[in-house]
């Protein structure tokens, strides 16, 4: 965990989860504040894996310490299963800084319940457009784990308009995002905007389409004759 090799420390770090000694923790948290990248999210994953006291409150201090890590350490937070990580993160929204804001918000796509439910959607009028797929896809995904987390009338009836853009970002985010709210709201002109998406070469969006039953049989099914 000491040596001057880089490499050397973040193998080693990666590795203490199986040796299982007292002093793992403490070898792992001193880890967190290695000078090298690499080594931080090696710690941040060990600990998420360990899940030692005060693993909360370390990874929220190296998230504030260390906000161009802000992807890794909010998703190695979101592994803890720890009940005071969601409040933490709920916290985190906050922040002026962009790539922090994403990341905690990906975070709680993860592991967020009706607690950041509430939080997100307060937020998704007060941001711009790239936040707003960002909190859109946070509501879908816990949606997805938490079928009554969310209530669709706390959202517009059509989402068209949010669909409609980042459908046209081309950003693979986005169009993911678009999916699974056209899945779960089932917006009338949805096969519409689905279909320039069924012969995709992207393997994540045809995995999401299928995934939600929106492929081309369950476009079909989904079918609003009168619109078409």
């Amino acid at each position: 965990v000491f040596d001057p090799d880089p490499e050397v420390r973040v193998l080693a770090t990666s590795l203490i989860p199986t040796l299982r000694t007292s002093g793992s923790p403490e070898l792992l948290f001193s880890a967190l504040e290695d000078p090298c990248p690499d080594v931080v999210v090696a710690a941040a994953e060990a600990l998420a894996a360990l899940r030692p006291t005060r693993t909360a409150d370390a990874l929220t201090e190296c998230l504030a310490s260390r906000p161009d890590l802000a992807g890794p350490i909010a998703l190695a937070m979101a592994k803890l299963a720890d009940p005071g990580v969601e409040e933490l993160l709920v916290d985190w929204l906050g922040q002026d800084e962009p790539g922090v804001r994403i990341a905690v918000l990906r975070a709680l796509g993860t592991c967020g319940s009706e607690r950041s439910v509430r939080e997100l959607l307060r937020l998704l009028d007060r941001v711009d457009a790239a936040t707003q797929t960002e909190v859109l896809s946070a509501l879908a995904l816990i949606c997805e784990r938490l079928p009554g987390a969310v209530d669709r009338a706390e959202l517009p009836a059509d989402p068209t308009r949010w669909v409609g853009e980042m459908l046209a970002s081309g950003d693979r985010s986005g169009v993911l995002t678009a999916i699974s709210l056209i899945g779960w709201r089932r917006p009338k002109n949805g096969p519409g905007l689905l279909l320039g998406l069924l012969e995709s070469r992207d393997p994540s969006v045809r995995e999401r389409l299928q995934h939600r039953g929106l492929d081309a049989v369950g476009v079909l099914e989904f079918v609003d004759k009168d619109v078409l």
